[in-house]
C-alpha cells in the first residue's frame, strides 16, 4: 500500500465518521424603522432565520432560510425543520452534500407527504439553509472558503465584484440619500408596481436624487398584470433611462416575459421566485429573460443555485444573485461570485439592515467603494465569516406556533 493509498483511506474514515447531530434553526427578529414597501405588500418587520448544523467533530455550519414574507413564515418554517428535516438528517455525513440531498428529494420533496402538500417553494426556501450550511461545514472540513470549493480552477476569477443599492422607496430615500452615495455605488434599483402616477413620480425622484450619471433598474415585484400593461408603463418610464425591469410580471407568466424582452425597452431580469433549477428551465429555453437572479437563500442553497448559472451559461445568459435578506446569503453568494464565471453585479439592502451591517463580527469579503474584495490576509474557511453571537442574542425570538 503507498502513502497516497493509505492517506485515502484515512481522509475517507474521517469523512465517513463525522456525523450531524443536532439542527439548530434561530429566528431573529427585528421592527424597521421604516416600513418597506412593494407591489405585494409591506414589511414592517423583518423576521430571518439562521439555521445551525452541528456536528460530532464539533463544526457548526451556518445556513439561511429565507423568511421574509409572509410575516409567519420563520414559525412555520421551524416546524417544518424539526418534524420534517431534523429525523431526516440526524446521523448522516454532512459532507455528503449529494447523499443527503438525494434523501431530501426522495424523503420529503417528492415523496407522497410532499406531493400531496403540493408546497414546493416553502419546502426549497427550508432546503436552502440546509444545503448552505453543509457546504459551510464542508469547507471548514477541509479548510477552505467556498469559492474555492466551487471554482474549476480551484481559485477566484475576479478580485471585485460590483454592487447596486437595492429596496428603495424615494418616498423616504431621501432621508438617507446622502449615506447610501457616499458608499460609492454607481447603480441604483427602485421599486414599481404600485400605480402609473405613483411609479412615474418615484422614478422621477429617483433619477433626480441619483443624477444622471448613476445607472438606474427598475423592480415591478411581478406588480404588473401582463406584458400590456408592463410595456405602456416602461416605455411612460424609459424617459428616466433605467436599463433593467426586473420581475415585471408574475413569475410563471413566462410569454408575457418573453414580449416584454423582445420588445428592446430594456433589458429584463428574474428568477428569485423560481425554485430549483427545474423551474429556471422553460424561463431559459424561451429566452425570457437577460439576465437570472437566483436567490441561494430562496431556491436550493447553493447546490442549486450552481446548476441554475450552469444552466444559464448553456444560453449564454449571465447572472446576478438576488439578495435581500442577511450576512449569511450574501456571503455565500458572493463566494460564488467570485469562483464562478459569468456573475454581473451583486444586489444589497440600500435600506438600515443590521442583519447585513452587524450579524457577522468577521468575514474576508470586505466592501468599500461600491464593491465587494477579498481580503486574502484574513480568508477563512467555508462561508467566511464568523456570527456575532451578542448579535443573535439581542434579536432571537422564540417561535409564535
Amino acid at each position: 500500500m503507498t502513502i497516497g493509498q493509505l492517506t485515502i483511506i484515512l481522509w475517507g474514515e474521517g469523512c465517513f465518521n463525522i456525523k450531524i447531530t443536532k439542527i439548530e434553526p434561530i429566528i431573529i427578529s427585528y421592527t424597521l424603522p421604516t416600513p418597506i414597501r412593494t407591489s405585494f405588500g409591506v414589511m414592517s418587520q423583518r423576521n430571518q432565520m439562521i439555521l445551525n448544523i452541528h456536528t460530532d467533530e464539533g463544526i457548526v455550519g451556518h445556513g439561511e432560510v429565507w423568511t421574509n414574507y409572509p410575516a409567519w413564515n420563520a414559525d412555520e418554517k421551524n416546524i417544518l425543520l424539526k418534524r420534517g428535516f431534523e429525523e431526516l438528517l440526524i446521523g448522516q455525513n454532512p459532507l455528503d452534500i449529494e447523499g443527503i440531498n438525494s434523501r431530501i428529494n426522495s424523503g420529503v420533496i417528492n415523496s407522497g407527504t410532499g406531493r400531496q402538500w403540493g408546497a414546493y417553494g416553502h419546502i426549497m426556501q427550508a432546503v436552502s439553509g440546509i444545503d448552505i450550511a453543509l457546504w459551510d461545514i464542508k469547507g471548514k472540513y477541509e479548510n477552505k472558503p467556498l469559492y474555492r470549493l466551487v471554482s474549476e480552477s480551484g481559485g477566484r476569477v475576479r478580485d471585485v465584484v460590483p454592487a447596486y443599492a437595492s429596496g428603495l422607496d424615494p418616498r423616504d430615500f431621501d432621508v438617507y440619500i446622502g449615506d447610501v452615495i457616499d458608499m460609492g455605488y454607481g447603480t441604483f434599483k427602485v421599486k414599481v408596481g404600485f400605480s402609473d402616477e405613483v411609479d412615474l413620480s418615484n422614478v422621477a425622484k429617483m433619477r433626480q436624487l441619483i443624477g444622471q450619471d448613476r445607472e438606474l433598474f427598475i423592480d415591478a415585484n411581478q406588480g404588473w398584470s401582463d406584458s400590456e400593461q408592463a410595456l405602456g408603463m416602461l416605455d411612460k418610464l424609459k424617459v428616466f433611462g433605467p436599463v433593467l425591469i426586473e420581475e415585471p410580471v408574475a413569475a410563471y407568466k413566462i410569454k408575457d416575459y418573453v414580449k416584454v424582452k423582445a420588445a428592446g425597452l430594456m433589458k429584463v431580469a428574474g428568477g428569485e421566485n423560481l425554485y430549483g433549477v427545474r423551474e429556471f428551465v422553460e424561463p431559459l429555453e424561451q429566452m425570457s429573460l437577460d439576465l437570472v437572479q437566483p436567490d441561494i437563500a430562496k431556491t436550493g442553497g447553493v447546490t442549486e443555485f450552481l446548476k441554475i448559472i450552469k444552466l444559464a451559461k448553456s444560453y449564454g445568459i449571465d447572472y446576478a444573485p438576488h439578495m435581500f435578506s442577511t450576512g449569511i446569503a450574501q456571503m455565500a453568494s458572493l463566494q460564488i461570485m467570485f469562483g464562478i464565471e459569468g456573475g454581473t453585479i451583486m444586489e444589497v439592502d440600500g435600506n438600515p439592515n443590521p442583519f447585513l451591517t452587524e450579524m457577522l463580527s468577521e468575514r474576508f469579503v470586505k466592501f468599500s467603494d461600491g464593491s465587494f474584495t477579498i481580503d486574502d490576509s484574513k480568508e477563512l474557511p467555508g462561508i467566511g465569516f464568523v456570527l456575532n453571537q451578542d448579535f443573535i442574542d439581542k434579536y432571537r425570538r422564540e417561535p409564535k406556533i
